[in-house]
């Protein structure tokens, strides 16, 4: 039987209708009713399964990615901004010029800001898209797609693993979980660091343990210990205690300067001064010696890499909770867990018989043009300089 029926010409998506700022998506979502675009030629259109809370599905509808950045259109009532980054789901209709993949075929990925998977359906373009395994469940492909993203990236970026000493930073997260496994994976030996009730779950994969609550960072870590640094939490603090504890290797960062960067509003002032860090830093890294400073923020997934090292190696990130769709309080829940840095994997959303049926707003979108914000041509070429 064919999952792929017939396309809606709309669909039951969370969503936001107004523009909003920090702290303000949890009270703001809601179901609404989205027209389903019609696809370009290098576009797939998917029945969403599974999808999940990453903490930029929080910084790009609240404009504070990288502090201070919004991505995605502007939301309206005419036409709401979906978040969910990642998805997991079966192929319903390919575009004209679409050969990797048919209808029916199982795959997961990453979506466009603003049109994303926390609906029924969602589209997104080939590169974007990868087969799922067949023994995979949908809660396996869900959470997947930007978490690989990131850590094909600090994989090229790091180059030879084997047998390399390597410090996680963060090592408990979504992001952070997934290098863990795959810095084991390719034969490294991994210390990460977490706070105590994460010790168990790293201890059993092998992992050397620093609860970072104990004391300092610079403190526990041994002057020249490491040959590699990946740092999922991010700040100056962890910056300078990697500096020492790494010899002549690289230290990277998904995060940057500030700690969790995007928790918080910045004007462009305080984005450029950041800007400006990482910058310096990159250069004096290379003047000085000691470990290089890579600042490690993948616009594009490498697809090889993220099959090669992570699908095929059957690598997935560790799960924190599972949320029906349709339970948006729990959903609202996982957003705030997410937000509070204290999730041990993914929190994952599942799509369930109930999501479709709900109450929503009974103004469908427009299908007319949309206005879209995007990074700004300059940041986003700063970033792919630094890959």
């Amino acid at each position: 039987m064919s999952f792929a029926n017939f396309v809606k010409s709309s669909y039951t998506a969370l969503s936001i209708i107004s523009q909003i700022g920090p702290g303000e998506l949890v009270p703001s979502l809601a179901p609404h009713k989205v027209d389903s675009p019609t696809l370009k030629p290098n576009q797939v259109r998917v029945e969403v399964k599974g999808t999940s809370v990453n903490i930029d599905d929080v910084h790009f509808p609240e404009g504070t990615f990288f502090g201070a950045i919004g991505l995605g259109h502007k939301p309206s009532l005419r036409d709401p901004y979906t978040p969910g980054i990642d998805f997991s789901g079966i192929v319903t209709e390919v575009g004209s010029k679409v050969t990797e993949f048919k209808v029916n075929d199982r795959v997961f990925g990453l979506t466009d800001p603003g049109r994303g998977a926390w609906g029924e359906e969602c589209v997104t373009k080939t590169e974007f898209c990868f087969p799922m395994p067949d023994h995979w469940s949908w809660e396996d492909g869900a959470g997947i797609g930007m978490s690989a993203t990131v850590v094909a990236g600090l994989l090229n970026t790091a180059g030879d693993i084997k047998g390399k000493e390597c410090l996680v930073i963060g090592a408990s997260g979504g992001n952070g979980g997934l290098l863990v496994k795959a810095l084991l994976d390719g034969g490294a030996k991994v210390t990460g660091v977490c706070s105590d009730r994460n010790r168990e779950a790293l201890e059993a994969m092998g992992v050397t343990v620093v609860d970072y609550t104990k004391a300092p960072l610079g403190e526990q870590l041994k002057p020249g210990a490491f040959d590699l640094g990946f740092d999922c939490v991010g700040g100056e603090e962890n910056q300078k205690a990697c500096d020492a504890a790494i010899k002549n290797g690289k230290y990277m960062t998904i995060v940057g300067p500030q700690k969790y960067n995007g928790d918080e509003k910045h004007d462009f002032r305080q984005v450029g001064s950041l800007l400006g860090k990482i910058s310096l830093n990159y250069a004096v890294s290379r003047l000085k010696g000691g470990p290089e400073y890579h600042f490690v923020a993948p616009l594009q997934p490498d697809k090889q890499v993220i099959m090669d090292k992570i699908v095929n190696r059957d690598l997935k990130p560790s799960v924190d909770r599972i949320v029906d769709l349709s339970d948006i309080e729990g959903v609202k829940e996982g957003i705030e867990h997410v937000e509070s840095h204290r999730a041990k994997g993914k929190v994952l959303l599942r799509m369930d018989s109930q999501f479709g049926n709900m109450t929503v707003d009974d103004q469908n979108v427009s299908g007319e043009e949309r206005e879209e914000r995007s990074f700004g041509d300059a940041v986003m070429n700063f970033f792919s300089s630094l890959n």
